[in-house]
């Protein structure tokens, strides 16, 4: 087996802040009004909870459609230590997640997601690098929910230097790469 670099984005609050002060400024320009709800929570105690922040982003600048305006899951967290599905979604770990207490929960935070983009005129929500347990909760509240694989556009990308830089792509393996990172 070959030795790969982990890389990772680490979250933290100024992050955050930055997509929501974008958010308000878009916000406040087109309606008027900021939001009040920024994520959602399941779960009362701490280290048993999954929760997620998002941010509203819009493409189309007619205030009344929805068309291309995408309501974005910045991150998604499972509090739980014994929780071990962070790998990118597979058909077989997704058929497995299926009905299980954290898909369940998932897909209440996702269903609250969408409740939040229909009123704010979003067309879709949006969440990258999902897990198989976020594809199971998403394919609960929707049979269509598909992962799209990006090739050309919102990529991840980090210039490497170090050893392997010639094939990165074989030498660095990416961890918790979610839509926070991306500003």
């Amino acid at each position: 087996m070959q030795k790969k670099t982990a890389v990772a984005i680490v979250p933290d609050v100024e992050t955050y802040e930055w997509h929501h002060a974008r958010e308000d400024f878009v916000c406040n320009e087109l309606y008027g009004k900021t939001p009040d709800i920024r994520g959602a929570i399941v779960g009362t105690e701490p280290g048993n909870r999954v929760w997620c922040v998002w941010t509203r982003m819009w493409y189309n600048s007619d205030t009344g459609a929805s068309k291309d305006n995408v309501l974005h899951i910045l991150r998604l967290v499972v509090e739980n230590g014994e929780y071990g599905d962070f790998q990118a979604a597979t058909a077989e770990g997704t058929t497995s997640a299926k009905g299980s207490d954290i898909a369940a929960a998932t897909a209440a935070l996702l269903s609250r997601a969408q409740e939040e983009a229909g009123k704010w005129n979003m067309g879709e929500v949006d969440i990258w690098n999902p897990s198989s347990t976020t594809l199971a909760a998403g394919r609960a509240l929707d049979e269509k929910v598909e992962v799209i694989h990006r090739e050309k556009d919102s990529i991840s990308s980090l210039r490497w230097y170090g050893e392997g830089a010639d094939d990165a792509v074989t030498h660095v393996e990416w961890f918790g790469n979610e839509k926070y990172a991306w500003c």
